[in-house]
């Protein structure tokens, strides 16, 4: 008689983890499908790193494809995972499934839902801009276990769509033990809007203690271009600072915002061309060649008799083991000046902002070399390289 209380008590528990489990792994009707599986299935590859792949589970690469498949459709299944609601020692149970195999063939998460929502969002970016009305609503009704960083990493992984937040990411910046300041940084940096509201919290930023913040801040900065020249004195201070890092991106910063501080504050603002600058000779060779081009007809022009010859024996197929280097020196020249722009030149090509603002300041001198050698850069994107990706920032540092 003793022992029926226990067999009680053990077929319920049984029962309840039966039917608890399989709730967890019934993936919803309603989910994408990717390769036959439902895009729950692929999303735990989120969690995995990339260099280190487990066995039987789905990897970071699937996890990304899938996504990519279903685009705005993976949308209800993210926000099914938000607003999941989780019992005590689930993720546990999960882990504990998946160690001792007590459930053969499962690859269900093993990480809180929320995490991976926030995973599956940022791989989505800007597409899952949709989503943004009902997760401020799940949100703000604390129907989730969302954390704020989680929830501002999502609103920074949204992008401009979510500009009308911004109050709310500098309002939750002030309440220091709700979010990390970096996080907030990077979201305002990839949102990208309200310069009046997010320019003096950055510049604010720029004496933080933590360097990923003051280092966020100044790439905030040089995205808002002119709309931030109140933090000209504070970045002109900091190119002269110890760290190469902030020196340099300070520099950067000047020259997109104020490009006469940056100059008159003995900042070089152009790079002449090297070899490492034209990294597809072969193909910037043949775009020169081509006489019906307007702005390669141009440079083609501006050339001397043998820098022409050399581009048509490489367009040919002789190899180099460079660039010719007549062509390096016939680009350096013609950057010099004068100006190279022309309306009709340029027609069809795209201008990135920066260079339609340096060009309607009409620059001279170092500027004018500047303005060139970006014009050229936005002729022959594939063949020379940016000066900006000088910079060895990590990608989420540049905002979209």
């Amino acid at each position: 008689m003793r022992r029926r209380p226990i067999i009680v008590f053990g077929v319920v528990l049984v029962a309840f983890l039966a039917g608890a489990s399989w709730l967890w792994w019934h993936p919803p009707a309603a989910e994408p499908l990717y390769q036959g599986k439902p895009l729950s299935y692929w999303l735990d590859g989120l969690a995995i790193p990339a260099s280190a792949p487990i066995p039987g589970r789905p990897t970071f690469a699937q996890a990304n494809a899938a996504l990519r498949a279903a685009g705005t459709n993976a949308i209800p299944t993210l926000l099914r995972l938000v607003r999941k609601k989780q019992w005590m020692f689930e993720w546990e149970f999960n882990g504990m499934v998946y160690v001792f195999h007590l459930e053969p063939g499962s690859n269900r998460p093993t990480v809180p839902p929320q995490r991976l929502a926030t995973l599956a969002f940022h791989a989505l970016g800007q597409t899952a801009s949709n989503a943004l009305p009902e997760l401020l609503r799940i949100y703000d009704q604390k129907r989730s276990r969302l954390s704020a960083n989680q929830f501002v990493s999502i609103l920074g992984d949204v992008g401009p769509a979510a500009k009308d937040e911004v109050p709310r990411l500098l309002a939750l910046l002030r309440q220091t033990n709700a979010v990390v300041p970096l996080n907030v940084i990077q979201s305002l940096m990839k949102i990208h809007s309200q310069p009046g509201l997010v320019v003096p919290v950055l510049l604010k930023a720029l004496a933080d203690a933590n360097y990923g913040v003051r280092l966020c801040a100044i790439v905030g900065l040089w995205a808002f271009g002119p709309e931030a020249k109140a933090a000209v004195p504070a970045l002109v201070s900091l190119t002269q600072d110890r760290d190469l890092m902030l020196r340099l991106c300070a520099g950067e910063a000047l020259m997109e915002i104020d490009l006469d501080a940056a100059i008159n504050a003995g900042i070089k603002v152009y790079e002449p061309f090297s070899f490492a600058d034209i990294p597809s000779a072969t193909s910037l060779a043949n775009k020169l060649n081509q006489s019906t081009v307007s702005i390669s007809s141009y440079l083609s022009g501006r050339l001397s008799a043998r820098t022409r010859r050399e581009m048509a024996d490489w367009a040919s197929g002789v190899q180099f083991t460079g660039p010719p280097q007549s062509m390096v020196d016939g680009l350096n020249e013609i950057i010099r000046g004068p100006s190279i722009y022309d309306a009709q030149r340029f027609a069809g090509i795209e201008l990135r902002p920066e260079t339609q603002r340096l060009l309607a300041g009409k620059p001279q001198g170092d500027a004018l070399i500047r303005l060139n050698r970006m014009l050229l850069e936005d002729a022959y994107p594939l063949e020379i390289t940016s000066m900006k990706s000088r910079i060895p920032l990590p990608p989420f540092f540049y905002a979209p």
